[in-house]
């Protein structure tokens, strides 16, 4: 059963200061930028930008996103940051660089699916649809409940055009996510950021679906943080996304105590 953080957040003190190196691991939408109903919407706050900042002296601090590698660069705006883009098909940071090989090849068919998808939803309101660069997203937040049959109709069939191809849907927050289908997650490139920083001490937080790669791969080298109420692997959780800026500032007052 998950737990909430904050009656055992002592019980890592110890073995963190023992780790002497720290990778913070963190999702955008919906930990670092409360979820909003456009996605061009999402504002990381100030004062989480400022702590952010503080941790990059502190420990090394990775960003791991379904936005492109770009756009989630430019919204968290913060330097010496290990940001992954497409869920970490595209990650750039100090000194590294990877992109997905299977998922550079594919690339170029990103364009024609987002032709099928644009014509499939065209009588659809609300749908906002996002090519990725890597992939599409197919935003439904603003989609009408009376609306939510035809949408879902609609999907089906898009589905049905796009099975054969090398891409296969997932789903998110109010989101399906059209991606390559390489054997590849945010758990992977967790795990690639860890080895290239000489396997640190991890701390991953998120809140959707597809941070539960990310929560895997902090089994036997840290811990997991939940933000939200739904089901998780994680060991803990936090029970909305505004304490996220208190959970980075026991994270920051920790990492500072090591020697």
């Amino acid at each position: 059963m998950t737990k909430s953080f904050w009656g055992f957040a002592d019980r890592w003190v110890r073995r963190v200061r023992a780790a002497r190196r720290v990778l913070l691991a963190l999702d955008f939408d919906g930990t670092l930028a409360p979820l909003v109903d456009h996605p061009s919407r999402a504002r990381m706050p100030a004062t989480l930008r400022r702590r952010l900042g503080a941790l990059t002296d502190r420990c090394d601090v990775a960003v791991l996103s379904g936005r492109s590698l770009a756009d989630v660069r430019k919204r968290v705006g913060v330097g010496k940051v290990f940001y992954g883009g497409n869920h970490g098909l595209e990650m750039s940071g100090p000194g590294f660089r990877y992109v997905n090989p299977t998922a550079r090849r594919l690339k170029r068919h990103t364009g024609e699916l987002m032709r099928l998808a644009q014509v499939a939803f065209r009588g659809v309101g609300g749908v906002h649809l996002e090519e990725k660069g890597y992939g599409l997203s197919v935003h439904y937040r603003r989609v009408q409940p009376e609306q939510m049959v035809f949408f879902k109709t609609v999907l089906s069939t898009l589905k049905r055009k796009t099975h054969a191809r090398a891409f296969h849907w997932t789903r998110g927050h109010c989101v399906w996510e059209l991606r390559p289908r390489v054997r590849w997650d945010k758990g992977r490139a967790l795990r690639t950021i860890w080895r290239h920083r000489g396997r640190p001490f991890v701390i991953a937080v998120g809140d959707d679906a597809t941070d539960e790669d990310m929560f895997r791969a902090a089994v036997g080298r840290g811990f997991a943080v939940k933000v939200g109420s739904e089901k998780t692997r994680a060991a803990y959780r936090l029970s909305r996304q505004g304490e996220v800026l208190a959970f980075l500032k026991w994270t920051l007052d920790l990492v500072r105590r090591i020697p």
